[in-house]
């Protein structure tokens, strides 16, 4: 099980496993604007059931920044046997958790997103007894079955992105995880408002969230096609990736370290973005 939601890269993966293995999958959508934790916990509710093998949940959505209740879902899985794989990218090193503390079977992260360590770097955690079931995707036989560092064989290993995971650990810790969190959710009221000001505009979907229990990290808005996207990465002090999943979305997320100049971000969106009328845009068709 997956959400429409989830990132991209791994919906790929689960699509590859299903033409390889005829696997099912099946695809729920999580609220944009739940009311509650446990209207999000339904929705996976819903759609268990007895054939139901394993469950793919986002801790932090990447396009929308919806920090999810893990821990209920991962409990509801569980009382139904279902193993769940938790995809933090987003949330490691951007909230105070303890992954223990969540309950899930296996927990994968990106370092270099909110850690700052180098691309090509990562994390997996796998619950003690799911480890000698899983097969490494290199052979290794230098370590026993039960040892997770048989997941880790990839080759000759660059031993300067290890180093410089120390380096960024340190500068997470001298940032304290507390504060972190606590600075971006003090900017989410900020990327509500610019939002907000830009909302009813005919070719300019958002996918922020106003108000859901427990939310935090990175807005993200939706415009349909290449001009739109183009209109909003123009802003300054903002990233602005494009992301192809669903439709062409620009994510804007303002870094810890800086303010967001909403008058100007909205300004030059309303500028430089060509409105058309909802129907008549070339790149709308398709479009969720």
């Amino acid at each position: 099980m997956v959400a429409v939601d989830d990132y991209g890269a791994m919906l790929d993966q689960f699509t590859l496993m299903s033409r390889r293995w005829a696997i099912k999958n099946v695809v729920v959508t999580v609220p944009l604007d739940p009311k509650s934790d446990d209207e999000v916990v339904q929705v996976y509710a819903r759609a268990i059931t007895p054939r139901t093998k394993l469950l793919l949940v986002s801790h932090q959505i990447n396009i929308t920044g919806h920090v999810l209740p893990v821990r209920q879902i991962c409990d509801l899985a569980h009382a139904h046997g279902v193993p769940v794989v938790v995809d933090g990218a987003h949330a490691f090193a951007q909230l105070d958790l303890r992954i223990p503390d969540l309950s899930c079977d296996y927990y994968g992260a990106s370092l270099h997103k909110w850690l700052g360590a180098p691309l090509g770097a990562g994390l997996l955690c796998v619950r003690k007894d799911r480890i000698a079931p899983l097969w490494p995707l290199f052979g290794d036989l230098g370590v026993p079955n039960d040892d997770i560092r048989k997941l880790n064989h990839t080759g000759t290993h660059p031993a300067h992105t290890d180093l410089a995971i120390l380096d960024a650990i340190e500068f997470h810790e001298q940032i304290g995880i507390q504060r972190k969190e606590a600075r971006l959710r003090w900017l989410q009221p900020y990327r509500t408002t610019w939002t907000t000001r830009l909302r009813g505009r005919r070719n300019l979907d958002f996918h922020t969230h106003l108000a859901v229990p427990g939310s935090s990290g990175p807005a993200s808005a939706d415009s349909f096609g290449a001009n739109g996207w183009a209109a909003v990465s123009s802003a300054s002090l903002v990233e602005v990736p494009a992301v192809e999943h669903p439709g062409r979305t620009a994510g804007v997320r303002g870094g810890i370290w800086r303010s967001l100049n909403r008058t100007s971000l909205c300004r030059r969106v309303l500028q430089r973005s060509p409105f058309h009328p909802v129907g008549t845009h070339p790149e709308l068709s398709g479009s969720i």
